[in-house]
């Protein structure tokens, strides 16, 4: 929680720094932000779920509830993973990402975040060294980011990309158990079987990653003007 606080201190003097209000971050507009935030959650928690159903169907086994599991234990895993969702996208789509788009434009300022988005992961997950868990890690989390990024410039919020990003964090690890945490929610019984590579590469790879890249133009076709960009005016005559 002190890294939160320091994150949003710093948010507010960069702003203040570049004579920019602290909404710049979009934390504003609550009916439209309520929309944004649950839109986001839903989405990438469907295609979470969506990935971990065809495990179970591929995997010949089934996800069951695990007795005794109720709103007390849901609470215990929520309240780590609300804050590293919080600390991250404060971190990359706060302050740093509203500079970055000013001074290098909306394309390079978001590709810059997600390529900072996937090395930060590197260490975050204590990969460092091994190359194929870290190329693995980079395309799925840079992938992401990108979304995310995109997310806030175009929503011109930070909210967005904090719904689409517990989503994914909070069907992975507290409904389907697949997270730092241990079981949860759902467990696989009975264990999984050996699933072709071919087909886990689809499920964990391909389709996550299309539907970020699906969601990036999507988001474009919702918001065709960037929110964080400043517009460009033609010269006075």
């Amino acid at each position: 929680m002190i890294g939160i606080l320091v994150l949003l201190l710093l948010s507010w003097a960069l702003l203040r720094w570049r004579d920019m209000p602290f909404t710049a971050l979009g934390i504003d507009k609550p009916r439209r932000r309520t929309v944004e935030f649950a839109a986001g959650f839903a989405f990438l928690g469907a295609v979470q779920a969506v990935r971990l159903l065809g495990w179970a169907a591929l995997g010949e086994f089934r996800w069951e509830p695990v007795p005794g599991y109720g709103l007390v234990e849901l609470s215990v895993v929520m309240y780590p993973l609300l804050k590293s969702v919080l600390f991250e996208e404060l971190l990359f789509r706060g302050a740093l990402l509203v500079l970055a788009i000013r001074a290098l434009g909306e394309f390079r300022g978001i590709a810059l975040n997600a390529v900072a988005f996937g090395v930060y992961h590197w260490f975050s997950y204590g990969i460092l060294g091994q190359v194929m868990p870290m190329v693995w890690v980079f395309t799925l989390t840079a992938s992401a980011g990108l979304l995310f990024a995109a997310a806030f410039a175009r929503s011109g919020s930070i909210i967005l990309p904090i719904g689409l990003h517990l989503g994914t964090n909070t069907i992975t690890a507290a409904v389907f158990s697949q997270g730092p945490w241990g079981t949860q929610w759902l467990e696989p019984v009975p264990a999984p079987s050996d699933t072709s590579v071919v087909a886990m590469l689809g499920l964990n790879l391909l389709w996550p990653i299309g539907c970020s890249l699906l969601a990036v133009a999507a988001l474009y076709r919702l918001y065709p003007r960037s929110s964080v960009a400043p517009s460009r005016r033609p010269p006075r005559s």
